[in-house]
């Protein structure tokens, strides 16, 4: 079979409006081809994947052939390195056996206790911010600074003011910004400049000072708990040497990087949808009031918290924020009966394979009761994929739910949200999915 094509300009093809709005062009591509289609970009053609099947082919059962070996991840990796996220092959192998034993979540136990005490530090702050009569807050923004605080305590034992704060994510965002075009510039000849260097050069700079800054404090002063640096320090024996330095940094700011922006972006965009259907919310919230009896939340609530946990999974559903996952073939194969050249792109893009109408009923409503025991949600591997699928599964899938589940009960205990009048909620794709436009809301304090 020969798959559609979506052409773009000569000599740089998609390119310019990929840079430009990467999101609507594929959805434009996958709306007008279908599920496998082919985008030209640069001079070379690229699959683009909006169908479980080919997405399960190419993640798990023939993820030997198609890899992360390209320079798109090399773009990636110009920023956090070659973490456990940005590489694979032998490599990744091995950070994946050192470091899979300690992320089992029954060695978990300090990491979970922290963080639910940070979670409960980080809402008791924002109760004592959120005044009668205070202008709306940014809803994406204040989520991302708690996520952010609570996870460089629990999990790097960091305490970080709120200028280090702001520059640690003005950087990240720099960096993504400067990695989302790095991704399709990366497919045009070597002589055409790529935009926003110097400042891409300055955020990496201002980030690795902060990230250096974590770890040398660590080693110079050891704790005997099991929070994530820990759990990374443990999982590779000590060297003296630049290389062990550069490795153990390349983890932790994939930690960072991953920790702040999927977890805070999972919350963002379920707050979100909780203030547009009031229904779902009133529900969260009675099984909030039944299982914490006026508590604050803890480790021990986290597995009757069911109807929570489903409304991030849908969340993670309609905005899942590694929404378009690139692999190379290193030989030639067949994925949903079209053929893949050796040394072609495929892009999957979970964004619309998990609004697919064949596995999803009504695809585009927000609909938790999908993944409640009795729900409707698809049991193919391929149709949900916010976590990946195949051996490069998140290695903190899990964890990262909980925290979810613990940080969404205690805002909803403690406050009621709601969106500014007028507010426009719309996706934007860059290397995540935000939202387009500033999400204002307003943190009404419950007494």
């Amino acid at each position: 079979m020969i798959a559609k094509r979506t052409h773009g300009l000569p000599l740089v093809g998609l390119v310019p409006q990929l840079v430009k709005d990467p999101l609507a062009t594929i959805s434009r591509a996958a709306r007008r081809h279908g599920d496998v289609s082919i985008l030209r970009i640069g001079p070379m053609d690229c699959y683009l994947l909006a169908h479980p099947d080919p997405a399960q082919e190419v993640l798990a059962e023939k993820s030997k052939v198609f890899t992360k070996e390209s320079s798109l991840w090399e773009a990636a990796q110009s920023f956090v390195g070659k973490g456990i996220g940005t590489t694979d092959g032998e490599e990744w192998l091995q950070q994946r056996r050192a470091m899979q034993p300690q992320f089992q979540m029954s060695r978990m136990g300090d990491l979970m206790a922290l963080t639910a005490d940070a979670v409960r530090e980080q809402v008791a702050d924002l109760r004592r911010r959120a005044r009668p009569g205070m202008p709306p807050l940014s809803l994406f923004k204040e989520v991302r600074k708690m996520t952010t605080r609570v996870f460089l305590r629990t999990m790097f034992g960091a305490s970080i003011d709120d200028q280090e704060l702001d520059t640690l994510l003005a950087a990240i965002r720099e960096s993504f910004e400067t990695v989302d075009k790095l991704l399709w510039t990366s497919f045009l000849p070597g002589w055409v400049p790529a935009p926003g260097m110097r400042r891409y050069r300055k955020a990496i700079a201002a980030f690795d000072s902060i990230v250096v800054r974590i770890i040398r404090e660590r080693l110079d002063n050891p704790v005997d708990r099991d929070d994530l640096l820990n759990l990374i320090l443990k999982s590779f024996d000590r060297q003296d040497g630049a290389a062990w330095m550069t490795m153990i940094r390349d983890e932790v700011a994939t930690m960072i990087v991953a920790t702040q922006d999927g977890p805070s972006l999972m919350m963002g965009w379920t707050l979100t949808l909780l203030c547009q259907h009031p229904e779902v919310e009133a529900q969260l919230r009675e099984e909030i009031e039944t299982v914490l009896q006026g508590g604050s939340i803890s480790v021990g609530h986290v597995a009757a918290l069911e109807h929570t946990r489903a409304a991030l999974m849908e969340g993670l559903r309609l905005y899942p924020p590694l929404w378009l996952t690139v692999r190379k073939a290193i030989g030639d194969e067949t994925v949903g009966g079209f053929d893949v050249p050796r040394g072609t792109f495929v892009f999957l893009s979970a964004y619309h394979i998990q609004r697919h109408p064949q596995f999803w009923p009504e695809p585009d409503v927000f609909d938790p009761s999908r993944f409640l025991k009795d729900g409707s949600a698809t049991e193919h591997r391929g149709a949900y994929l916010p976590f990946g699928l195949g051996p490069h599964v998140c290695i903190g899938k899990h964890y990262g739910l909980a925290f979810g589940q613990m940080l969404l009960a205690e805002i909803l205990r403690c406050f009621r949200v709601r969106l500014e009048p007028g507010t426009r909620v719309r996706p934007k794709g860059m290397v995540t999915i935000q939202p387009r436009d500033e999400v204002l809301a307003r943190f009404e304090a419950i007494v």
